[in-house]
């Protein structure tokens, strides 16, 4: 089986064990005759999708019509050339950050357009929310196998660790080893409350083999462990793991925004009983590992 991994030097495409990895560099996906000829020439039988125009709210904020229109525009260029190019299955990598920002419950496929996403980052919210759309709308006219798979908040080596735009587990892993290296205080944001589910990269493999083999329905799929764990219980893994025997300091802002924010992954258990999850321990203490090494190679996070 040929697999193409959009986005292949991404976060998640450099984690994935399969596939050629395909990047901007190989095609500028926002341009659909390049993107039809490269599939055609290329003739993958299965597709990765994982390519997209990233940035950090600030950036997202400061220029909302680009990032929605160049995500528009690889996204519809992807579907569209890989329908012609004879795809047949198709793996869209969507996102939790799409879900209706009001939901006071865990998240379940069924509720997924039952609001707007966060104003603060809406135009992404919407272009992965979109992605439900096209997957259910290419199976239901052309009889394909377009899965769009609803990703919870993913963490593990080749992460961006750059504190302005690094995500929660990146951020603090950043954090806490400047801390130790400075000797300084562990300063984090806010009391630690709020409650997130974590997901390490890794595990994307079997799962994504998992659909590929057998997900048939056109209905979105969300991606999680099933498993939750406050601020503060993350910070105390990533201060054990990384042996740091320094001051943890808590903020005092009030604002942190939803205290419980996750997701439900009964319908991906109930799909495949036999998919596995890494630890947050375990998790944590890969990532932290990968994160020294390569800082020591490359003298990046000093």
């Amino acid at each position: 089986m040929k697999i193409l991994v959009t986005g292949g030097t991404g976060f998640i495409g450099k984690n994935l064990s399969v596939g050629y990895k395909l990047s901007s560099s190989d095609v500028d996906l926002r341009d659909f005759n390049k993107t039809l000829r490269f599939f055609l020439n290329y003739e993958p039988d299965v597709i990765i999708h994982c390519a997209a125009r990233h940035g950090n709210f600030k950036e997202m904020q400061e220029d909302k019509v680009s990032f929605f229109r160049d995500n528009q525009l690889i996204d519809l260029n992807v579907f569209e050339s890989a329908r012609l190019a004879g795809v047949k299955k198709l793996i869209a990598l969507s996102s939790v950050t799409a879900f209706p920002h009001h939901l006071d419950k865990e998240f379940v496929e069924e509720d997924f357009h039952l609001g707007e996403p966060h104003p603060s980052c809406y135009t992404y919210g919407f272009n992965k929310r979109m992605l439900d759309i096209m997957c259910r709308s290419y199976n239901n006219q052309y009889g394909l196998n377009y899965i769009c798979a609803i990703l919870t908040n993913m963490y593990g080596k080749h992460n961006n660790f750059d504190l302005d735009s690094a995500t929660v587990v990146s951020n603090l892993i950043h954090k806490c080893y400047l801390a130790k290296k400075k000797d300084t205080d562990f300063k984090i944001h806010g009391d630690g409350s709020p409650i997130r589910d974590y997901m390490y990269v890794d595990d994307l493999n079997n799962i994504f083999k998992s659909l590929l083999d057998n997900y048939k329905s056109s209905e979105p799929v969300i991606i999680s462990t099933g498993e939750y764990i406050s601020i503060k219980n993350l910070v105390d893994i990533i201060v054990e793991k990384m042996e740091f025997k320094g001051n943890v300091v808590w903020g005092n802002e009030k604002n942190m925004g939803q205290i419980k924010k996750v997701s439900s992954n009964n319908k991906l258990i109930n799909f495949d009983k036999d998919i596995n999850f890494t630890s947050v321990e375990k998790g944590i203490e890969k990532t932290i590992k990968w994160f020294i090494r390569y800082n020591k190679g490359n003298e990046v996070y000093s």
